[in-house]
């Protein structure tokens, strides 16, 4: 008999901080910006809980090394793109 052999990927996790003020955006309108993010890139995408004392936030990304550049690229896309 053959034995199945499981190939699975490393895992890679990546952090970035974002100003404050970009997380609402990051999030989008009931969840909807960050779900597309997470949808396109298959990463785990993570936002710390605010903080007023801090000026950032934290983004974490997890997932394949592709997933993450994917999401970390897609991040800073919406991030750059002027507001509706």
């Amino acid at each position: 008999m053959g034995r199945a052999v499981s190939r699975t990927l490393p895992l890679a996790s990546r952090a970035l901080r974002v100003p404050r003020e970009a997380a609402g955006k990051l999030i989008g309108k009931g969840g909807s910006n960050i779900r597309t993010l997470r949808d396109r890139s298959g990463a785990r995408i993570s936002l710390s809980d605010q903080d007023p004392a801090a000026d950032t936030r934290q983004i974490t990304f997890s997932g394949t090394k592709e997933q993450v550049e994917t999401a970390q690229r897609l991040v800073n896309e919406l991030l750059a793109s002027p507001d509706d």
